[in-house]
Order: structure tokens, then sequence, then C-alpha cells
């Protein structure tokens, strides 16, 4: 019979922590049958893993394969907005809202809880972005994600939330159609 260490139960005890505060679970996208963990926060359920499916329009980090699983796939905003599998959707602007609003509650910062390794299960990625597959940036340190709401002041610009190393924040941000970004995807109602 194996012993369990007091390091072992400290471990159980965080994983028990983290993951108590929201239900987790997987799904499988029926498309390439590759799988995600879902965590479902306050009303919505999201994939806690960006998406990673394959389109011709879309980028691995650095162009990269390996940086798929860590990063998942970076998508340009109109591919984005059909790139989640059945049943799921691009969220939009105020989806995140809802979202970042649940995990600021209690003066709590949205970035920490959010995070990979934070209390609310959701593991956001910094997967940086790219123009145009040749140069990327700032990856490991920026998570900038569609939403699927686009701006009134210009038909090239819609909204993005961008999770920031450097300041510990997340925000909302506008971002040129061009860029290929993260993209996570939001159960349906």
């Amino acid at each position: 019979m194996k012993k369990i260490t007091i390091t072992t139960i400290i471990i159980l005890t965080s994983l028990l922590n983290v993951f108590s505060q929201n239900e987790i679970d997987d799904f499988t996208d029926s498309r390439d049958n590759k799988s995600y963990f879902t965590v479902k926060i306050d009303s919505q359920t999201w994939m806690a893993q960006n998406l990673n499916y394959d389109t011709e329009k879309s980028f691995w980090h650095n162009n990269e394969s390996g940086y798929g699983a860590y990063f998942g796939k970076l998508y340009k905003w109109e591919d984005a907005q059909n790139v989640c599998p059945d049943g799921w959707h691009l969220p939009s602007l105020e989806e995140w809202s809802t979202l970042i609003e649940h995990e600021t509650g209690e003066n709590k910062n949205a970035y920490i809880q959010l995070s990979k390794g934070g209390k609310s299960g959701f593991n956001a990625s910094l997967g940086g972005f790219t123009e145009n597959g040749k140069y990327f940036d700032l990856g490991g340190e920026i998570g900038a994600y569609w939403t699927s709401t686009s701006t009134e002041a210009s038909e090239d610009i819609a909204f993005s939330i961008n999770f920031s190393s450097f300041s510990n924040d997340t925000y909302v941000d506008y971002s040129g159609k061009v860029l290929a970004m993260s993209v996570r995807c939001v159960k349906n109602k």
C-alpha cells in the first residue's frame, strides 16, 4: 500500500479548493476529436482551454504545432465568427463582461482568477497575436481574445479581451480584424 505524504494531501486539498468553486467537465469536438476541459462559471459554460481547431486561415504560435496544446490556434476575426463547434459560439462583449464582472466581485482581480492556475478554472492562456502569420507578438505575455462584437466606429475593428502579464490585468480593447488572436468558446444556452 502506497503511503500518502503531507505534500500529496496539500496538493489534493489545493486542487479541491480550486475546482470546488465551479463545475469542471470536458467536451470532445466531433470535427477533429480534440477534447477540451470546460468550466461552468455562474450561468455560463466556457471552454477552459483555447480553441485548437485547424482552419485554412488559422495559425499556431510561431507556426509550430507544439504550441497548439498550450496556446491553441490564432484566428482572424472573420474566421473566429464561425470556428466554434456546434452548440458553442464566439462570446459577445457582453458575455465576456459577465464573466469578468463575476470574477471581480469582492475586490478580486479578474486576471488572477481567470489566468492559468486561477481559482475560477478558466485558465486563460497568453497566446499573443499575429497579423500575417510571419511575425508573432507577445506570446506568453498577452492573451488576446476575440469577441463577436464589432465596433460602430469602423467595420475593420472589433472588441477584444486582453489578459496582460505586464499589468496583471484583464481589459477590453479595440483590435483590427486583420489580427489573428485566440478564441474561447462559450456554450449556447
